[in-house]
């Protein structure tokens, strides 16, 4: 995991074409962990400068072109009809971790469907992706969109079988 997650910082600080690193596998495994580790060494690189934007309405915002998504709030926030606008931000965004896909309840489908369309056009830009499921299982319960998305076109997948770090030391 620490080769892959190496392989994709030294991509982003090089310049090297954009692709997505998806670390995949069980609880406890430090996947979350590195991808908050990324997302601390990104804010503080060149690679994050800000820049003033001009909204729709005329208001100058600073926009950091990055962003952490925690997937079950952004999901929580879509089951209640709110936060659509955040998936045109993550669609536009130079970076962005998605952390926790798949962990979501999502009945009717459209939660998984606003996370193919946001992933699918994030094609070409730095995306990191965690989540407790197997590829196998992103294909079957999320969407084969994604999976399939994945490993294309140069992104990496790297399945994580460690035991959970809490129970391990707890046993200790």
């Amino acid at each position: 995991m620490l080769t892959e997650v190496a392989r994709f910082v030294r991509g982003m600080k090089d310049g090297v074409r954009p692709f997505w690193l998806s670390l995949l596998g069980t609880s406890g495994t430090g996947k979350t962990y590195l991808a908050k580790r990324i997302w601390k060494w990104y804010l503080q690189s060149d690679l994050a400068e800000a820049a003033i934007v001009i909204d729709h309405w005329g208001r100058e915002e600073v926009f950091y072109p990055g962003q952490f998504c925690y997937w079950p709030s952004v999901s929580a926030k879509l089951s209640c009809g709110e936060g659509y606008d955040i998936l045109d931000e993550l669609a536009r965004e130079k970076f962005v971790v998605f952390d926790e896909i798949g962990s979501d309840r999502d009945p009717s489908g459209n939660i998984r469907n606003c996370l193919a369309q946001t992933l699918c056009s994030r094609v070409g830009k730095w995306t990191l992706i965690t989540s407790n499921k197997t590829l196998a299982q992103v294909g079957a319960d999320i969407d084969t969109r994604i999976a399939s998305r994945m490993v294309r076109d140069g992104s990496r997948v790297k399945v994580v079988k460690l035991p959970d770090y809490s129970l391990w030391k707890a046993q200790v």
